[in-house]
């Protein structure tokens, strides 16, 4: 009998009120943010000079666009300002701990100093922040608004957002996993149970040991991330049951992986959740006012349109071209678009023919490209790929790199004359593209190769990290591409290196980002270099013409092994008496920048007309 009472009472709606779910939020609440200040104010060292968080070496990231908001910010990121701040937040949470909740007023506005406080010094305290942060500053701005508020209805709207906001919190957090088939799998919990800063070494083990049971443990975790959003609709019935559940997924979350303020932070948004749970038939739900519900579901819709809009906005942009873009169809049926830049009609000058990365466009040679053209006066040929921008793939046949090798090799007969040579540059998985095609085209045609932090075929099997990160490629890139065809390109953040192309460049730039089209081009390339990188034994075959590698320094620093990879790609570079074969290297450089900071571009380019310079010279003298 009594097991049947505590079934049943399982699955009884929670009983709170709207008054009591604020207090009850606040206070839990409160004591998350207590911790995290104290954390602050007895790790004050790390905002010492050189420390993890110290500000003169933080601010120079610039993770905030906005002018205003980052002097506001740098102006509280003084030491001592910020300790002090952390001290106003320890008086906050003590006063929405014991004032009385009939005090509303005084409780909204310790709520939004705790909220608007933590906004400010995320910034500064780049390394230490994490979800738990976020969600507080959820629960803080909600719980604030609603105590400032006159009406009931007002304050209600106020805790509808709040649980709303829970149950998308866990909901897409399901669901985005779900997508994801190392946590359908199951190995994505030992992949982070071994990591040192999230992992269990013990718990590593059981997963090991236990491989099916640690998949059902994972896919019950999914499960009850996914199904969350159901609260909503069971008229209370199962809203017991999912925070109980809640509270034990935290809990096991705070001992395995150290999230112990997680434990509060997410728990203290479940009195809301509660509240607007409760059946409108119960005393408590006919009090309570749910007409922004509808208006809610407008606000849907109209994101819904202007998500829709963006998305076709941008595919416009993509598929557009420039204004002097022309196109040709090579023999697999694929259409190349292209552009020239600088002066034409002397066929003794090389034409320069640049290849992209995997999951980049010509666009990103913008600051070499225009130099090469209009400070340096050669001829260039830009061209994205078939499927990057607005070339577009036709074939029907499983992708191959014979089939780019084919399209290049086109473009560069439609592009170059007979009796004229070519300079082929490639970047990142370009390079590798212009290795091969040097090889077909001979030295005949191809006056240089120029490689920038090329793609090595070896890279796989000579360092484990890179291959590590290969085998999560796939994922990430499938990932992408289902989130930017469901239209969520309108979500993602502006990113940072886009502002550092040329201005007539960055809504281009961003356009391609945010499309799917862009990502689903790279994932085809992907499977197919992945499966010739695996499948390559070499010896490394080099094309018989003058060739030049430039390397980002960082690259060299992350990847130890690439020194010696890159080596391979221009033998005997390391003698002096090599002319036709150097290896140079940028300092302070990635493999990124050297492209989009125009001051590592413009040494890139430095080096890549003396290089043919040098050449052009040398055959002349041996005429």
């Amino acid at each position: 009998m009594k097991v049947s009472e505590a079934l049943k009472s399982l699955f009884r709606p929670v009983s709170v009120g709207r008054e009591q779910a604020m207090v009850v939020s606040e206070r839990i609440v409160s004591i998350a943010t207590t911790i995290s200040s104290l954390e602050y104010l007895v790790q004050h060292r790390h905002m010492d000079p050189g420390g993890l968080n110290d500000w003169d070496s933080i601010k120079k990231a610039r993770e905030i666009d906005n002018r205003v908001l980052r002097s506001v910010v740098s102006r509280l990121s003084g030491k001592r300002i910020s300790l002090g701040v952390h001290a106003g937040r320890l008086a906050a949470s003590a006063g929405l701990l014991v004032l009385p909740s009939s005090w509303s007023t005084a409780r909204g506005v310790l709520n939004l100093y705790n909220a608007v406080s933590s906004a400010l010094l995320t910034p500064r305290h780049r390394f230490g922040t994490d979800g738990s942060d976020q969600v507080g500053n959820l629960v803080q701005t909600f719980n604030g608004l609603a105590r400032l508020s006159a009406s009931p209805r007002s304050k209600d709207t106020f805790l509808w957002g709040l649980a709303l906001q829970t149950g998308m919190a866990y909901g897409l957090s399901g669901w985005v996993k779900m997508a994801g088939p190392l946590w359908r799998d199951g190995s994505a919990l030992s992949g982070i149970m071994r990591t040192k800063t999230y992992g269990s070494e013990p718990f590593f083990r059981w997963t090991q040991n236990s491989p099916k049971l640690a998949r059902t443990v994972t896919q019950a975790a999914l499960a009850f991330e996914s199904l969350f959003p159901l609260v909503f609709l069971a008229r209370g019935r199962l809203t017991k049951s999912f925070l109980l559940t809640g509270l034990g997924f935290h809990a096991v979350n705070a001992v395995l992986m150290g999230l112990g303020r997680f434990l509060l932070a997410f728990p203290a948004m479940y009195p809301a959740l509660a509240y607007v749970t409760v059946p409108k038939d119960h005393p408590i739900g006919r009090e309570r006012d749910d007409s922004v519900l509808p208006l809610l579901g407008l606000g849907a819709v109209a994101v819904g349109v202007y998500a829709w809009l963006v998305k076709t906005n941008r595919r416009k942009i993509v598929l557009e071209g420039w204004p002097h873009t022309l196109s040709m169809t090579t023999r697999r049926g694929n259409e190349y678009r292209y552009e020239w830049g600088g002066p034409r009609g002397d066929d003794s000058e090389p034409v320069y023919l640049f290849t992209p990365a995997m999951a980049a466009t010509a666009e990103h040679f913008a600051w070499i490209t225009e130099s090469l053209a209009y400070n340096h006066g050669k001829r260039v040929v830009m061209a994205s790929r078939p499927g990057y921008a607005a070339s577009l793939r036709h074939a029907t046949d499983e992708f191959t790199l014979d089939e780019a090798l084919d399209d290049l090799e086109d473009l560069v007969a439609e592009t170059v004359a007979p009796d004229q040579q070519v300079v082929l540059i490639g970047h990142s998985l370009g390079g590798e593209l212009v290795r091969r095609l040097a090889l077909r085209l001979g030295a005949s045609k191809v006056q240089a190769v120029v490689y920038l932090d090329p793609t090595h075929p070896a890279e796989l099997h000579r360092s484990e990290q890179q291959r590590e990160g290969a085998e999560k490629m796939t994922d990430s890139l499938e990932q992408m591409v289902r989130y930017l065809r469901w239209g969520t390109g309108f979500l993602m953040k502006r990113p940072q290196w886009v502002d550092s192309f040329p201005h007539n460049y960055r809504e281009r730039h961003m356009a391609h980002f945010a499309d799917s089209r862009l990502w689903e081009a790279a994932l085809r390339e992907w499977n197919a270099v992945y499966e010739e990188m695996l499948a390559f034994a070499g010896p490394l075959q080099v094309p018989d013409v003058p060739a030049l590698l430039i390397a980002a320094d960082d690259t060299l620093n992350s990847f130890p092994e690439q020194g010696e990879l890159y080596a391979e790609m221009v033998p005997g570079s390391e003698i002096e008496a090599r002319q036709d074969r150097q290896y140079r290297i940028l300092p302070h450089a990635n493999h990124d920048s050297m492209l989009s900071d125009s001051k590592v571009a413009e040494q890139v380019v430095g080096h890549l007309t003396a290089f043919v310079r040098e050449q052009n010279r040398a055959e002349v003298v041996a005429s």
